[in-house]
């Protein structure tokens, strides 16, 4: 395969067994600080923030519905690569817990 150039436009990165008392403040700040914006839905993830600053973006999904309700959900981050650097603050907590 000569000459073959990839991209990617997107990362998806899964946590899984986080807890929604560290989910909760988390949302907070983010709608908070960056106006993020919150939606619920009855399919897939039940929680979705999107955010926008100076032209990233940054997809969180939370707890998805078909699982039964614990106090440990999965969260999903989507974003574009440079997106992922710009809220590198943002995300640290995620990080350290």
């Amino acid at each position: 395969m000569k000459d073959v150039q990839v991209s990617i436009d997107r990362i998806v990165v899964e946590f899984t067994d986080i807890y929604w008392d560290f989910f909760n403040p988390f949302k907070l700040r983010l709608r908070q600080y960056l106006n993020a914006s919150l939606s619920l839905k009855e399919k897939g993830f039940k929680y979705h923030l999107h955010m926008r600053d100076s032209g990233h973006y940054l997809h969180i999904s939370y707890q998805l519905t078909f699982v039964p309700k614990s106090r440990k959900n999965t969260l999903r981050i989507e974003c574009h690569l440079d997106s992922l650097v710009h809220f590198h603050s943002w995300l640290k907590p995620l990080r350290d817990n």
